[in-house]
């Protein structure tokens, strides 16, 4: 489970690592390898949000924790958890660690900096919540509320960012690469929006928040597209580019030749990024933005999928096609026939060589032979309403309101996974490769082993 990671609680550092306790997770750096661990959760998800004070137990190098009067113990070799009322302190409990008062005393340029160094995304006041002292004798790990693990070199005048995690909770968004996750989240009321890249293996993770002042260019965000330059991000705000190697955030709009500021999709189409957006379909042109595809098509296009020349478009009415040399999409003989052809695409793919749509309530198949289309069983009652599609070679994921569902070729389905036991919140995007499945929700991001 990766989640916000912008507040630490409390920190505690031995000679090979340093734990970092957020509110929902507890991390593990590893000095001498420069890597994280994976993220470790107790039972309980709320036991860490009290935590104020961490120490390493001397003979094992474990994890004491204090948050009010209860203690909490945490042995990484058995990834066991343990807690506790403290009447009395356990007795192989160190009673000193080390305080931001502490980092002040050794580094009072630290005091004066200490309102820039906590300073978060869009300006936000932020204070430093924890320290302890590298044990290589460099300088200070520093924990804050709004900015996450930072690192203050004795010799600098500045902290190095540790990014780890997310910088919210409302996933809008994924997409997987070779060597990693692109994760988008939402602007909550708390958090501004933001957009991070996390390993594979969860490892190393890189955060991108835009400009200090105003953050990223949207709030909500709707799809990802990974590309050559950068990444491309359907937003309620237009489409953004976000530049690989670059501190470049471009963002199209209406007034770039969008029909709607409101992206909903993305596609890769002949060389082009494709937007489909609450009033049709616009092709990119480099830097000068965008131009309409089809200009006598103005439906919301919710789902884009490009497949050789074809151009698959989900809308309100049900599934278009675009063809080269046409700017009319149209809706093919097979699917005009079928009942029910008038429900919302909301994702289109391809299990095999057969092509899949998703409606709100089912899956719709067609047969890459006759072209025929088939209904597949109502599954809105088991997940809920049907808001994300990830098809594989054998089947696809699927992600609703309630939870997510993996469904075989022939519509059934074959393994599930619910709110609020499996999940934490409701799913707003799936994705798969290799050995993991990834799930976003509007409560972090989840990542499984698939082990069959």
């Amino acid at each position: 489970m990766i989640g916000d990671f912008s507040q630490v609680n409390a920190l505690a550092a031995a000679t090979d690592r340093l734990y970092v306790v957020y509110p929902t997770a507890l991390a593990i750096w590893k000095p001498l390898e420069q890597r994280w661990e994976v993220p470790r959760a107790p039972r309980r998800p709320d036991v860490l949000r009290s935590v104020t004070r961490a120490v390493v137990d001397p003979l094992d190098r474990s994890l004491w924790l204090a948050a009010g009067s209860a203690w909490i113990h945490y042995d990484p070799i058995a990834n066991r958890w343990d807690e506790g009322v403290m009447a009395v302190p356990p007795a192989r409990l160190p009673r000193t660690s080390t305080t931001v008062e502490d980092a002040m005393r050794d580094l009072p340029q630290l005091r004066s900096l200490a309102p820039t160094v906590a300073t978060g995304p869009l300006l936000t006041r932020g204070t430093i919540t924890a320290a302890a002292r590298d044990p290589m004798g460099n300088g200070w790990f520093l924990g804050t509320s709004s900015r996450g693990l930072v690192f203050f070199d004795r010799m600098a005048t500045d902290v190095h960012p540790m990014s780890l995690g997310l910088r919210g909770d409302v996933v809008g968004a994924i997409a997987l690469t070779a060597d990693g996750i692109w994760v988008a989240t939402e602007n909550d009321g708390r958090h501004p929006a933001s957009l991070a890249h996390l390993a594979t293996e969860l490892d190393v993770s890189a955060t991108v928040t835009g400009s200090a002042a105003r953050g990223l260019p949207f709030n909500q965000v709707r799809q990802l597209l990974v590309t050559s330059d950068g990444v491309w991000l359907a937003t309620d705000q237009g489409a953004v580019h976000v530049l690989r190697a670059s501190d470049r955030i471009d963002r199209f709009g209406a007034t770039n030749g969008l029909g709607d500021g409101r992206v909903l999709s993305l596609a890769l189409y002949r060389g082009h990024v494709v937007a489909g957006t609450m009033r049709g379909l616009s092709e990119s042109h480099g830097d000068s933005g965008f131009v309409s595809m089809a200009p006598s098509f103005a439906d919301p296009v919710y789902s884009l999928r490009a497949n050789g020349d074809t151009l698959w478009i989900g809308t309100v009415r049900g599934l278009f096609a675009l063809l080269p040399g046409s700017d009319e999409p149209r809706m093919s003989d097979g699917f005009r026939l079928l009942a029910g052809s008038s429900a919302a695409i909301l994702g289109i793919g391809y299990v095999g060589d057969t092509l899949v749509a998703m409606t709100p309530s089912q899956l719709l198949w067609r047969d890459p032979r006759s072209g025929g289309w088939t209904v597949g069983p109502d599954i809105a009652h088991q997940v809920g309403s049907l808001v994300a599609l990830e098809p594989t070679a054998n089947g696809a994921w699927v992600g609703g309101t309630n939870g997510a569902a993996f469904v075989g070729g022939n519509g059934t389905v074959l393994q599930m996974m619910l709110v609020p036991g499996d999940l934490p919140g409701e799913v707003t995007s799936v994705a798969t490769r290799g050995r993991y499945l990834w799930i976003g929700t509007r409560a972090g991001l989840v990542r499984f082993l698939l082990t069959n």
